[in-house]
């Protein structure tokens, strides 16, 4: 709410509604002074917001001016040197013929006129560097410099000689920002076949041959483990200031499988679950950390505590989607007639068979007894 008013008084005074003063009044009144630190950040930030509308009224005015002089020199030079060619009216002078490198040079200085300022969410952008923790800050900063160059810097990364061993395209979505699929990591940890990927160009298009799709899935509290001990420590490797939220949510997701029973496995499945879809919302936004366990809720429930969080098995990779755990039925028991039981010699016990008759499909008699 603050924040929302804060942006409110901000766009009046970029409307000219109100004056720099009153601008600046009306925001400390509106911000809650119980942290100084805070409060004082904050207020700086939205200072600063203030005076980037001043500057570009400023540059706005310093080029409305230039281009009329400009306009105004040309017309005197054109007049000027028209007299003092006299005769001399059809010598033109010699134009040198556009290389390649004045076009990049004008593609260059075009993508530079771009005005960060005017973006919508800029103002808001400042705000939130005050506002959020210095652990969302630091990593978006480090996130920041990595996309100015992500292949330069993918490659300065695969060549530091105390990297961890880790799958090359997952150090790719590390850098990017992306979830590290830990299906990749689970099978890479135990293959020797070699992750050979042939990249073609074809023009400006580039395609790459040889995509490794993961053998082996998490299926277990041991897989998973395994998995993302691999995981965090390239985590670490690139972002070093998440090790305390790194330690925190893998206790976090821990509890989570102490908690609930090996078997069925769907049970270990939903936390798995759980820990995938924590992972995508993390990259899909930009002001959470991993221990953030509030905004972990509604994931909390819809995998791990809903009716129908262990019906599904959602893979990392595109060929686990969609599965069923189980032979077929929600809770993890076969879904036709035991045959075994209705003829008397069943070891198995009614939570992993379906005590039912083959003809009726009663529950109260096996087929031997059935009436019908």
């Amino acid at each position: 709410d603050v924040l929302d008013k804060c942006n409110v008084i901000v766009e009046q005074y970029r409307a000219g509604a109100i004056e720099k003063a009153r601008a600046y009044l009306a925001i400390q009144q509106t911000m809650p002074a119980d942290d100084e630190a805070v409060f004082l950040a904050a207020l700086e930030a939205q200072m600063r917001a203030i005076d980037s509308i001043d500057r570009l009224r400023n540059t706005g005015g310093a080029r409305g001016g230039a281009a009329a002089a400009g306009l105004g020199g040309s017309a005197g030079q054109s007049k000027d040197s028209g007299n003092d060619r006299g005769g001399n009216e059809d010598v033109q002078p010699v134009k040198r013929p556009r290389s390649r490198q004045d076009d990049d040079d004008d593609g260059q200085s075009a993508r530079k006129r771009i005005q960060t300022e005017l973006f919508a969410w800029s103002i808001g952008n400042e705000i939130d560097k005050a506002i959020l923790h210095p652990v969302v800050v630091e990593t978006n900063r480090q996130l920041e410099n990595f996309s100015r160059d992500l292949k330069g810097a993918k490659t300065n990364l695969l060549n530091t000689f105390s990297r961890p061993q880790f799958p090359d395209e997952e150090w790719g979505s590390l850098l990017s920002g992306r979830p590290v699929d830990l299906d990749r990591v689970f099978t890479s940890i135990y293959s020797v076949s070699l992750d050979s990927k042939a990249i073609e160009r074809i023009g400006s298009v580039e395609l790459s041959v040889g995509h490794v799709t993961p053998t082996k899935a998490i299926k277990t509290y041991g897989d998973w483990v395994t998995a993302w001990s691999a995981a965090s420590e390239a985590t670490l490797f690139v972002f070093p200031h998440l090790k305390a939220d790194l330690d925190g949510y893998t206790k976090h997701v821990l509890a989570y499988f102490r908690a609930l029973p090996a078997e069925p496995k769907h049970f270990h499945q939903r936390v798995i679950n759980y820990d995938r879809a924590v992972r995508i919302r993390l990259s899909e936004r930009r002001d959470l950390r991993f221990v953030d366990y509030a905004s972990f809720t509604d994931l909390q429930l819809m995998w791990v505590s809903g009716p129908s969080a262990g019906s599904v098995n959602v893979g990392d990779g595109d060929g686990n989607k969609g599965r069923r755990s189980g032979s077929g039925a929600r809770d993890g028991r076969k879904t036709e007639p035991c045959n075994r039981w209705n003829d008397g010699s069943c070891p198995n016990s009614p939570s992993s068979c379906r005590y039912v008759c083959r003809k009726c499909r009663s529950n109260r008699h096996s087929e031997n007894s059935c009436p019908k």
